[in-house]
């Protein structure tokens, strides 16, 4: 992957976000509880989303088929991460 394609940021305290390409998005939300989130992802392409549970290392498909601005509900604990994997 070209490093032009690779980015990371953090979006608010202890919330991190980052992307391969449109390829992948991870969004890790720490100690943040949230109950649900919206995934900003291309309109035109679809994705394959996962809640990873970090602490109890466990993996649940929330959607198979995203695209578009997406709103997933989430169980509202810590330690929680999202992925969002581009469908081939």
């Amino acid at each position: 992957m070209e490093v032009d394609d690779r980015t990371a940021h953090i979006a608010g305290e202890h919330e991190w976000a980052s992307h391969a390409g449109e390829e992948a998005y991870l969004w890790f939300n720490d100690r943040q509880c949230f109950g649900e989130q919206t995934l900003p992802l291309p309109e035109d392409k679809r994705y394959f989303v996962e809640l990873i549970d970090v602490w109890n290392m466990t993996r649940t498909v929330l959607e198979e088929n995203a695209c578009g601005t997406t709103k997933l509900r989430l169980p509202g604990k810590e330690g929680l991460a999202v992925l969002a994997a581009r469908i081939v």
